[in-house]
C-alpha cells in the first residue's frame, strides 16, 4: 500500500491523525515513475506560504472550477507525474482531467486543508464522484510553478463503517 499519514502533535504527543492509502501499482506509470520515487529534500523554507498559495490557487482554478485552459499558469514545463495511469507533461494531465470529467454532474472537489514546508505542499481534498474519496496530493514546487505531483486516492467508506465519529477530515 502507498499511504499518506499526517499527525498533529501537542506537548510532544500525537493527538490527531489523518491518513489515506491505496494499493501500490504493479508497474510504473506512462513515464516510468513509481508512486514513491523522486526528490525528497525540502528547500526554500522562506517560500512556504507563497507555495501554499500557489497550490491553493491551482486547486481553486483548475481542479475545482475546472478552468483547464489555465493549467499552464500553474505547471512547469517538464512537469513530472507520479500518479498511476498518468504520464509527465501538461497535455497528459489535461487528458486525464478530460477522462474524469464526463457528461452529467461534475465531480465536486472540496479542499479541506493544506500542509506546506518549503517547496512541498500537501493538499487534502474531499472528492465526490461516483464514490467519495479523500485525495492526498503532494506537490513539489520549483521556482514559481508546480514541478512534480504524487497522489493517494483513498475511498471514504459509508459513515456506518467508520471506526469513530470523527470522519476523514
Amino acid at each position: 500500500m502507498i499511504a499518506f499519514d499526517l499527525f498533529r502533535f501537542k506537548d510532544g504527543k500525537i493527538v490527531e491523525h489523518w491518513g489515506g492509502q491505496q494499493p501500490q501499482a504493479a508497474v510504473p506509470n506512462l513515464s516510468g515513475h513509481t508512486q514513491v520515487d523522486g526528490p525528497t529534500n525540502i528547500e526554500d523554507h522562506q517560500k512556504t506560504e507563497i507555495n501554499r498559495t500557489l497550490v491553493q490557487n491551482y486547486r481553486a482554478f483548475i481542479t475545482v472550477q475546472q478552468h483547464y485552459d489555465r493549467i499552464g499558469e500553474f505547471l512547469a514545463d517538464g512537469y513530472i507525474q507520479h500518479a498511476v495511469g498518468v504520464g509527465d507533461g501538461i497535455e497528459r494531465l489535461k487528458a486525464r482531467f478530460a477522462a474524469v470529467v464526463k457528461p452529467g454532474p461534475l465531480p465536486t472537489l472540496e479542499p479541506r486543508f493544506y500542509v506546506a514546508d518549503g517547496n512541498f505542499v500537501l493538499s487534502v481534498v474531499e472528492a465526490h464522484t461516483d464514490s467519495p474519496t479523500a485525495n492526498f496530493d503532494l506537490f513539489r514546487i520549483a521556482g514559481t510553478k508546480i514541478a512534480e505531483h504524487w497522489e493517494v486516492l483513498s475511498p471514504i467508506p459509508p459513515s456506518d463503517r467508520w471506526k469513530n465519529l470523527n470522519g476523514p477530515f
